[in-house]
């Protein structure tokens, strides 16, 4: 499956998110580390829900893979004659997405009162469920 190395959590004011891909940031010492010129900090590659969690409680800029958009289920607008057939690659694929659109959400929240005990990713007081992994919150909310 084709991906993207997409970088999440960065304090540079755009409208979606960091103008740099992983790619063609500036190689440093460390694999797991690229420098940006456009903020002048270092940005880490998190290969596990742990190192994105414990880098973007420390305010760090983060990357991530994600599934590429041709990877995707196509989407078509208007009438179609018969619906396409979706791969078993293209669910994975968005599953996939929206789990990481979950957790780029996740770890924008400043200043979190919950976090989910399941994934440990930040919650919104409000969801009855974990966004992410789909964990279901009880009364009880998980302070940290």
């Amino acid at each position: 499956m084709k991906t993207l190395k997409t970088i999440r959590n960065c304090s540079v004011k755009v409208k979606f998110q960091c103008p740099r891909i992983w790619d063609e940031l500036e190689a440093t010492s460390d694999d797991s580390i690229r420098h940006c010129g456009e903020c002048n900090k270092g940005v880490y590659f998190c290969a596990s829900d742990e190192d994105t969690i414990e880098n973007a409680k420390k305010g760090n800029c983060i990357a991530r893979e994600i599934p590429s958009d041709d990877e995707l289920p196509v989407m078509f607008l208007g009438e179609v004659e018969a619906q396409p057939v979706e791969t078993e690659q293209q669910k994975q694929a968005y599953d996939w997405k929206q789990r990481e659109d979950a957790i780029t959400e996740a770890v924008q929240r400043k200043n979190p009162s919950r976090y989910c005990s399941n994934c440990g990713y930040a919650s919104s007081e409000y969801r009855k469920n974990c966004k992410v992994c789909g964990f279901i919150f009880s009364d009880v909310t998980v302070h940290k």
